[in-house]
């Protein structure tokens, strides 16, 4: 069992016949550590923070939650593709998180202020 990326790939480069169990692997699929996620083949398997595919997902349970929601920003890896769109009707602003300073850029984007009225 191994914790991490480093860890994975090092195990991973260092046997192809015993067994590795990962955890907190962003992207395995990526990094050449599984086939899939429903079948990882080889001898790597384990548990991801989140599957990407799902994230198309979220901008229509934040309109469920708040139908009056017209943009929304999505702290994102920029080195991770983003695929999210909105058919909703959404305004979608990417944000990039390569570090501290990114974020600290990003949400501070005149475009990331909530104008709020009472």
């Amino acid at each position: 069992m191994c914790i991490g990326s480093y860890a994975t790939g090092a195990l991973r480069d260092a046997t192809r016949s015993l067994p590795i169990v990962f955890q907190a692997v962003p992207d395995p699929v990526a990094a050449g550590y599984v086939a899939n996620l429903a079948h990882p083949g080889g001898n790597a398997t384990g548990f991801v923070f989140m599957e990407y595919g799902v994230s198309g997902k979220w901008p229509g349970l934040l309109k469920e939650v708040a139908p009056g929601l017209k943009r929304v920003a999505v702290l994102r890896d920029p080195a991770i593709a983003s695929g999210i769109t909105s058919s909703l009707g959404l305004e979608i602003i990417p944000l990039g998180m390569a570090d501290a300073a990114e974020i600290e850029r990003s949400i501070t984007r005149p475009a990331c202020r909530i104008a709020v009225s009472s």
